[in-house]
Protein backbone atom coordinates (compact mmCIF):
# COMPACT_ATOMS: atom_id res chain seq x y z
CA UNK A 1 0.00 0.00 0.00
CA UNK A 2 1.60 3.34 -1.34
CA UNK A 3 1.94 6.36 1.29
CA UNK A 4 -0.91 8.73 0.09
CA UNK A 5 0.36 12.53 0.38
CA UNK A 6 -2.29 14.93 2.03
CA UNK A 7 -3.92 17.33 -0.75
CA UNK A 8 -3.68 20.80 -0.80
CA UNK A 9 -6.87 21.32 1.29
CA UNK A 10 -5.11 18.76 3.96
CA UNK A 11 -2.17 20.35 3.97
CA UNK A 12 -4.11 24.23 4.66
CA UNK A 13 -6.36 22.62 7.34
CA UNK A 14 -2.55 21.12 9.08
CA UNK A 15 -1.11 24.80 8.37
CA UNK A 16 -3.96 26.73 10.18
CA UNK A 17 -4.64 23.93 13.22
CA UNK A 18 -0.63 24.31 13.56
CA UNK A 19 -0.49 28.01 13.77
CA UNK A 20 -3.35 28.27 16.29
CA UNK A 21 -1.55 25.98 18.41
CA UNK A 22 1.73 27.77 18.32
CA UNK A 23 -0.51 31.05 19.25
CA UNK A 24 -2.15 29.40 21.82
CA UNK A 25 1.17 28.07 23.47
CA UNK A 26 3.13 31.27 22.98
CA UNK A 27 0.03 33.36 24.87
CA UNK A 28 -0.02 30.48 27.55
CA UNK A 29 3.35 31.48 28.53
CA UNK A 30 2.45 35.21 29.56
CA UNK A 31 -1.06 34.87 30.10
CA UNK A 32 -1.23 31.08 31.51
CA UNK A 33 -3.58 28.50 30.80
CA UNK A 34 -6.84 29.91 32.36
CA UNK A 35 -6.22 32.98 31.04
CA UNK A 36 -5.61 32.12 27.05
CA UNK A 37 -9.35 32.60 25.25
CA UNK A 38 -9.95 30.65 22.09
CA UNK A 39 -10.56 34.51 21.01
CA UNK A 40 -7.34 35.68 21.97
CA UNK A 41 -5.70 32.32 20.18
CA UNK A 42 -7.98 33.37 17.06
CA UNK A 43 -6.71 36.43 16.83
CA UNK A 44 -2.98 35.80 17.06
CA UNK A 45 -3.41 32.95 14.54
CA UNK A 46 -5.45 35.38 12.04
CA UNK A 47 -8.58 33.11 12.16
CA UNK A 48 -11.78 33.11 12.80
CA UNK A 49 -13.04 31.43 16.55
CA UNK A 50 -15.23 29.41 14.74
CA UNK A 51 -11.65 27.94 12.34
CA UNK A 52 -10.42 27.18 16.22
CA UNK A 53 -14.00 25.20 17.07
CA UNK A 54 -14.34 23.93 13.84
CA UNK A 55 -10.73 21.96 13.82
CA UNK A 56 -10.36 21.66 17.58
CA UNK A 57 -13.68 21.40 19.16
CA UNK A 58 -12.49 23.29 22.42
CA UNK A 59 -9.94 24.96 23.95
CA UNK A 60 -8.78 21.72 25.87
CA UNK A 61 -8.33 19.83 22.27
CA UNK A 62 -6.66 23.27 21.15
CA UNK A 63 -3.63 22.52 23.43
CA UNK A 64 -3.38 18.64 23.49
CA UNK A 65 -3.87 18.08 19.20
CA UNK A 66 -0.70 16.10 18.36
CA UNK A 67 0.51 17.68 14.91
CA UNK A 68 1.85 13.73 14.59
CA UNK A 69 -0.70 12.27 14.45
CA UNK A 70 -1.84 12.23 10.40
CA UNK A 71 1.75 11.89 9.75
CA UNK A 72 1.75 8.38 11.97
CA UNK A 73 -1.56 7.34 10.70
CA UNK A 74 -0.17 7.57 7.22
CA UNK A 75 3.15 5.92 7.68
CA UNK A 76 1.71 2.61 8.19
CA UNK A 77 1.99 0.71 5.22
CA UNK A 78 1.74 -2.95 4.97
CA UNK A 79 4.32 -5.60 3.30
CA UNK A 80 2.61 -8.59 2.43
CA UNK A 81 3.78 -11.16 4.99
CA UNK A 82 4.38 -8.24 7.86
CA UNK A 83 3.56 -8.63 11.07
CA UNK A 84 1.17 -5.27 12.79
CA UNK A 85 3.73 -4.41 14.77
CA UNK A 86 6.40 -4.46 12.29
CA UNK A 87 4.29 -2.46 9.73
CA UNK A 88 3.78 -0.06 12.81
CA UNK A 89 7.19 0.16 13.92
CA UNK A 90 8.12 1.17 10.02
CA UNK A 91 5.55 4.05 9.99
CA UNK A 92 7.12 5.47 12.95
CA UNK A 93 10.59 5.29 11.99
CA UNK A 94 12.23 8.89 11.33
CA UNK A 95 8.59 10.43 11.96
CA UNK A 96 9.84 12.52 14.18
CA UNK A 97 12.90 13.82 12.06
CA UNK A 98 10.74 13.92 8.45
CA UNK A 99 7.58 15.52 10.21
CA UNK A 100 7.58 17.02 13.64
CA UNK A 101 7.33 20.96 12.97
CA UNK A 102 9.14 21.64 16.69
CA UNK A 103 12.07 21.87 17.80
CA UNK A 104 12.63 18.97 20.88
CA UNK A 105 12.54 21.65 23.20
CA UNK A 106 9.34 23.38 22.22
CA UNK A 107 7.84 19.78 22.11
CA UNK A 108 8.85 19.07 25.75
CA UNK A 109 7.91 22.32 26.58
CA UNK A 110 4.07 21.36 25.38
CA UNK A 111 4.36 17.85 27.22
CA UNK A 112 5.36 19.63 30.31
CA UNK A 113 2.61 22.25 30.06
CA UNK A 114 0.09 19.82 29.17
CA UNK A 115 0.86 17.11 32.22
CA UNK A 116 1.56 20.60 34.85
CA UNK A 117 -2.60 21.23 34.10
CA UNK A 118 -5.15 18.07 34.70
CA UNK A 119 -7.88 19.93 32.80
CA UNK A 120 -5.36 19.31 30.07
CA UNK A 121 -3.64 15.57 31.07
CA UNK A 122 -7.32 14.49 31.01
CA UNK A 123 -8.00 15.65 27.33
CA UNK A 124 -4.22 14.20 26.57
CA UNK A 125 -5.56 11.06 27.63
CA UNK A 126 -8.94 11.33 26.52
CA UNK A 127 -7.04 12.16 22.46
CA UNK A 128 -4.64 8.79 23.30
CA UNK A 129 -7.85 6.50 23.19
CA UNK A 130 -8.92 8.20 20.32
CA UNK A 131 -5.68 7.80 18.45
CA UNK A 132 -5.36 3.57 19.73
CA UNK A 133 -8.77 3.42 17.77
CA UNK A 134 -7.81 5.52 14.70
CA UNK A 135 -4.19 3.25 14.96
CA UNK A 136 -6.48 0.17 15.41
CA UNK A 137 -8.29 1.50 12.08
CA UNK A 138 -5.43 2.35 9.88
CA UNK A 139 -3.80 -1.38 10.85
CA UNK A 140 -7.30 -3.00 9.66
CA UNK A 141 -6.92 -0.77 6.22
CA UNK A 142 -3.77 -2.11 5.70
CA UNK A 143 -5.16 -5.35 5.55
CA UNK A 144 -4.92 -7.08 8.57
CA UNK A 145 -8.32 -8.54 9.29
CA UNK A 146 -7.47 -10.44 12.97
CA UNK A 147 -9.50 -7.15 15.16
CA UNK A 148 -8.22 -8.44 18.37
CA UNK A 149 -4.75 -8.73 17.48
CA UNK A 150 -5.16 -5.16 15.79
CA UNK A 151 -6.68 -4.06 18.80
CA UNK A 152 -4.11 -5.61 21.02
CA UNK A 153 -1.10 -4.21 18.78
CA UNK A 154 -2.61 -0.55 18.78
CA UNK A 155 -3.12 -0.57 22.68
CA UNK A 156 0.12 -2.23 22.99
CA UNK A 157 1.96 0.41 20.77
CA UNK A 158 -0.05 3.41 22.21
CA UNK A 159 0.91 2.40 25.87
CA UNK A 160 4.49 1.77 24.89
CA UNK A 161 4.61 5.79 22.96
CA UNK A 162 3.10 7.23 26.13
CA UNK A 163 5.16 5.35 28.78
CA UNK A 164 8.66 6.92 26.90
CA UNK A 165 6.74 10.39 26.64
CA UNK A 166 5.66 10.12 30.07
CA UNK A 167 9.63 8.95 31.14
CA UNK A 168 11.07 11.46 28.50
CA UNK A 169 9.20 14.51 29.91
CA UNK A 170 10.12 13.65 33.51
CA UNK A 171 13.40 13.54 32.99
CA UNK A 172 14.07 16.55 31.44
CA UNK A 173 14.02 15.33 27.20
CA UNK A 174 16.98 13.05 28.06
CA UNK A 175 17.56 10.80 25.73
CA UNK A 176 15.83 12.41 22.56
CA UNK A 177 12.17 11.40 22.67
CA UNK A 178 12.66 8.91 19.48
CA UNK A 179 15.12 7.08 20.99
CA UNK A 180 12.97 6.34 23.98
CA UNK A 181 10.19 5.27 21.47
CA UNK A 182 12.68 3.20 19.78
CA UNK A 183 13.87 1.40 22.86
CA UNK A 184 9.86 1.02 23.79
CA UNK A 185 8.95 -0.86 20.60
CA UNK A 186 12.39 -3.12 21.48
CA UNK A 187 10.67 -4.07 24.85
CA UNK A 188 7.17 -4.85 22.85
CA UNK A 189 9.47 -6.67 20.13
CA UNK A 190 11.29 -8.25 22.85
CA UNK A 191 8.56 -9.48 25.01
CA UNK A 192 5.82 -10.12 22.25
CA UNK A 193 8.20 -13.18 20.83
CA UNK A 194 8.41 -14.50 24.30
Amino acid sequence: MKRIEPGLRERKRLATMLRAQDAAYELARTLGYEGTTVEAVAAAADVSPATIYRHFGDKVNLFVWDPLEPATLAGIEVTPGESPMAAVRRGYSGIFAREMPLSEDELLERIQFIFAHPQLRAGYEASIGEYRRALADALRRGGFDDPLVVDVVAAAVVAATVAAVDHWQSQGGEPPLDVLINRAFDALDEHWRA
